[in-house]
């Protein structure tokens, strides 16, 4: 009886495997970000699957090494690097790092930039036509673990010449730390006006300001009055500062 109850098991076993979808790849080692780092391929049917092929990602998503099990041959496609001077709309210069994946499919897969300390400005991705700007590669500027660990207060920090969107009229900035300074200049690049404000550093590249007591002339000072911005930074040294009244576009004073 036992003997017909395992037949009977292992007949029911049988079909439920033959008639279920068969997996004939597996991830067996990921990326951080959770994208696949190694995948086997196999082929056949249980009981008698056999890895057929091991695959290695790339961290950009590309096929990078193929191993043929069966005949142990290996598939390597070449990684062709080239590093260029360029410079972004607003004048700043950069490098620029194009990669080619050569052996499968011969073409451009991404161009990297990067500034003269090899901090990552933008990723122009040619497969997915998508452009990865400086905030998305910088995680951290939209929000960070700790107050006293800040990276967009430290993004902020420095001087900033600053256009208008809407009149076309120039400003000076400046972030330290707490404060903000915010000036109207003639032609000359002399002071029409300034303010001064306390600032709040908010997560998702928020502005929260507070007007001091100080600056000139005083007619234009109303100590208190607080203004919210909304940022959007696109490069290391450029972002764009925007609320209901004001859009303004800021370049960082080298």
């Amino acid at each position: 009886m036992k003997f017909i109850n395992f037949l009977y098991l292992t007949i029911i076993s049988f079909f439920i495997l033959q008639c279920s979808g068969i997996e004939k790849s597996k991830v067996v080692d990921i990326y951080s970000d959770g994208s696949p780092k190694e995948i086997e391929i196999y082929t056949g049917n249980p009981p008698k699957m056999e890895l057929a092929q091991i695959l290695f990602i790339s961290s950009f998503g590309d096929t990078a090494i193929t191993i043929n099990v069966a005949d142990g041959d290996t598939i390597m496609p070449e990684i062709k690097k080239e590093l260029t001077k360029s410079s972004f709309d607003n004048g700043t210069p950069i490098i620029v790092e194009h990669w080619t994946i050569l052996g499968h499919d011969e073409t451009l897969a991404e161009i990297h930039y990067f500034d003269e300390t090899g901090d990552i400005l933008q990723i122009d991705d040619k497969v997915n036509e998508t452009l990865r700007k400086y905030a998305e590669l910088h995680p951290e500027l939209k929000r960070w673990m700790k107050p006293e660990i800040n990276p967009f207060k430290d993004y902020l920090h420095g001087k900033w010449d600053v256009t208008s969107k809407y009149s076309g009229k120039k400003y000076l900035a400046e972030f330290k730390g707490g404060a903000y300074m915010f000036s109207e200049v003639d032609y000359s690049g002399k002071k029409i006006w300034e303010e001064m404000y306390a600032v709040n550093y908010i997560w998702n590249f928020e502005l929260e300001l507070r007007m001091l007591n100080k600056g000139f002339p005083k007619d234009r000072i109303n100590p208190g009055k607080k203004v919210h911005y909304q940022l959007k930074i696109d490069t290391k040294d450029n972002f764009e500062m925007e609320n209901d009244e004001n859009y303004f576009g800021f370049n960082r004073v080298k």
